[in-house]
C-alpha cells in the first residue's frame, strides 16, 4: 500500500477506528487505547452554545454545531479527544477553519450524556487534528485561529497536532506540535508506530462502512468486500439456527456481526445507517427466495427479522447455499458451514 491511499478518508478512519479500540489487526497498533483512550463516539454532531456563537461570527465564520469523527476519552487524564482526520492541512481563511472554531468554544456540558461521562466530573477538551500531507506552517495556523477566537470569548479548548510519516516501510504518528499548547496526546513524547509493514499492509476489514456523502456511501456499499462481509454474515447467522427451524433477529444487531462499531457511529443522516440495513434486507429477501424449496418463510417486522424454515436435509441445503450464493472454499470451513 502507498501512504496516498489513504487520502481514502473511510480508509484513513477505519484504521483509526483499530486504533482507538480492542479490534486486533495483525498490522495495526491499538496506540490510543495504550495510551489510554477509550472510543466514546463515532461521527456525533453536537451544538455549539449559540451565545458562543454570536460573540464569534461578526468577525469570524464558525459553525453552529461540531462534529469530530471520533470522540475518544483517557479517564485517567480526565481528557476528551476531539479526532479530526485530514488528509491535508488547510489555511485561517478556509470552510475547515469555521469547523475550527466551532471545536475551540466546545464545551463538555453540550454533549457529556452522549459519550458517558458523569456531568460532576472535571474533564478538558482536547482538539487534534491527525494530518496525512501537512505544510510545515499549519501549527501556526491553528495557534493564530486559537489566539483570535481567545480574544473574542476567553478560554478555548487546547488543539494541537500530528502528522503520519512513512519511515523504514513503517507508518508514524510524529509528536504533537510543540509551537501550539502544551497538550500530550501520547504519553512518551515521541513518535508512535502505527502500522508495521507497510509494504505488506491490506486494507483492513471495516469497522463501519463510513463516508462523507450519500454518493460516496451508495458507491462503498456496493464494493465486493462490503457485500461480501454482509452476504457471510447472514449465512453464518442463519447456519447457527438451523436445527431450530426458526430464527429472529435484531437487524442491528447482525448488523454489528458485520461491521463491529455500527452502534457506536452516530451517522450524520440516518439515510446512511438505513443504506445499510437495506442491503442487509435485500440479501435476506434474496436468500429466502433462493431457497424457496426449503420453505423458509421470511417476515420484517420493524427493527426485527423472522425467518421460519424445514431443517428436513441439511446437507442439501448447505449445497444450496455454496452454489447460489458463489461461496468460495475460504467460506466454508472443513466441517461444513452449520457445524
Amino acid at each position: 500500500m502507498e501512504i496516498a491511499e489513504l487520502e481514502n478518508e473511510s480508509l484513513f478512519i477505519n484504521i483509526l477506528l483499530y486504533a482507538a479500540s480492542d479490534t486486533p489487526s495483525e498490522f495495526i497498533r491499538p496506540v490510543f487505547v495504550e495510551a489510554g483512550y477509550n472510543l466514546r463516539s463515532i461521527e456525533p454532531n453536537i451544538p455549539i452554545d449559540i451565545v458562543k456563537i454570536d460573540r464569534i461570527r461578526d468577525n469570524f465564520p464558525v459553525r453552529q454545531a461540531s462534529k469530530p469523527e471520533l470522540i475518544l476519552y483517557n479517564e485517567h487524564e480526565a481528557a476528551l479527544l476531539l479526532l479530526e482526520c485530514k488528509t491535508s492541512s488547510f489555511s485561517g481563511t478556509s470552510s475547515t477553519a469555521a469547523q475550527t472554531r466551532a471545536y475551540l468554544i466546545l464545551d463538555t456540558a453540550d454533549y457529556r450524556s452522549l459519550v458517558g461521562i458523569d456531568k460532576r466530573s472535571r474533564v478538558t477538551n482536547i482538539v487534534y487534528y491527525l494530518i496525512i500531507d501537512r505544510h510545515e506552517d499549519f501549527p501556526t495556523v491553528l495557534l493564530d485561529i486559537s489566539e483570535k477566537i481567545s480574544e473574542l470569548v476567553g478560554n478555548v479548548n487546547p488543539i494541537t497536532s500530528s502528522v503520519l510519516t512513512l519511515r523504514d516501510n513503517s507508518l508514524f504518528i510524529s509528536k504533537c506540535d510543540p509551537v501550539l499548547n502544551d497538550v500530550n496526546v501520547f504519553p512518551n513524547l515521541k513518535e508512535e508506530l502505527l502500522i508495521k509493514n507497510f509494504d505488506r499492509f491490506t486494507r483492513p476489514i471495516f469497522l463501519i462502512p463510513m463516508l462523507k456523502t450519500s454518493t460516496e456511501f451508495e458507491e462503498a456499499v456496493k464494493e465486493p468486500e462490503i457485500i461480501e462481509r454482509i452476504k457471510r454474515t447472514i449465512i453464518s447467522e442463519f447456519g447457527k439456527h438451523l436445527d431450530d427451524g426458526s430464527v429472529e433477529f435484531e437487524l442491528d444487531g447482525l448488523i454489528t456481526v458485520a461491521f463491529p462499531l455500527f452502534r457506536t457511529w452516530i451517522s450524520p443522516s440516518d439515510n446512511y445507517k438505513n443504506t445499510v440495513r437495506g442491503y442487509f434486507r435485500r440479501f435476506f429477501r434474496a436468500f429466502a427466495s433462493r431457497l424457496s424449496s426449503f420453505g423458509i418463510n421470511l417476515e420484517f417486522a420493524g427493527p426485527v427479522i423472522r425467518m421460519t424454515f424445514d431443517t428436513a436435509d441439511k446437507g442439501r441445503l448447505e449445497k444450496d447455499l455454496v452454489r447460489i450464493f458463489r461461496l468460495t472454499p475460504d467460506d466454508v470451513p472443513e466441517e461444513g458451514l452449520f457445524n
